[in-house]
């Protein structure tokens, strides 16, 4: 997708602070033929980056900026600001797992789970308030960008499910995220025998009430995008 937007000329430098990841990344672009067009190396967002200031036309973020792992996000956002051209635009884009909607139907039994896996992260992460990346429109502002906004992507998926949807939401957002939120700190939210008895129906893909195997069955997850501009 980036190469696409910056040919026939442009580059793209990716960066990660894990090595493994880096090696898998240079091997894909071999894979591809694009090692003329792109470049990949091991840095830390806590540091400076071999990147000159003012020399790149989009800064692009996907996934990354989370205060447990980069520490203040919004250093790191003013940091990179500056190795924006006049005109260059800086993108943050977020999955936004945190309120999907994978139970149609079951509002209120998926609002307690939810509320159990917030209750899960607040015990293990200190995201609130200026921190939380869903502010991370706030970062790009104080960094000195303009034209700031929001855009919301949504992701839906109806029956037949695709087998990598699937099995993805079957083994990982029901079977692992919905699941440690239950059983850690579904009661702690307000969750009663019945709701669990409940969920345990709607998520077991070996019973006859599995909700992927309901016939209109659908869901939703929504990604967010943070923009913003260096001034001309």
């Amino acid at each position: 997708m980036l190469c696409a937007g910056v040919a026939p000329t442009g580059k793209v430098l990716g960066i990660d602070i894990s090595r493994a990841h880096v090696e898998r990344a240079r091997q894909l672009v071999r894979e591809r033929g694009l090692q003329d067009a792109v470049a990949v190396e091991v840095a830390d967002l806590r540091s400076d980056l071999p990147v000159e200031e003012a020399s790149c036309d989009v800064v692009w973020m996907a996934d990354v900026l989370y205060p447990d792992a980069v520490g203040d996000s919004e250093v790191v956002v003013s940091r990179l600001s500056r190795l924006l051209k006049p005109g260059g635009a800086m993108a943050i884009f977020y999955g936004n797992w945190l309120r999907p909607m994978y139970l149609p139907g079951y509002a209120r039994l998926e609002h307690l789970i939810c509320a159990a896996r917030e209750t899960v992260y607040a015990r293990e992460r200190h995201w609130q308030g200026q921190t939380h990346p869903e502010r991370a429109l706030g970062w790009l502002q104080r960094a000195g960008l303009v034209s700031c906004r929001p855009e919301i992507f949504p992701a839906v998926h109806r029956q037949p499910l695709p087998e990598e949807v699937r099995s993805y939401i079957t083994a990982v957002s029901l079977g692992t995220h919905y699941a440690r939120a239950v059983e850690t700190c579904g009661e702690e939210v307000g969750m009663k025998r019945e709701d669990v008895e409940l969920w345990r129906r709607l998520s077991d893909p070996r019973h006859h009430d599995f909700i992927l195997d309901q016939p209109d069955y659908y869901c939703l997850a929504a990604a967010l995008l943070v923009l913003g501009f260096r001034p001309e």
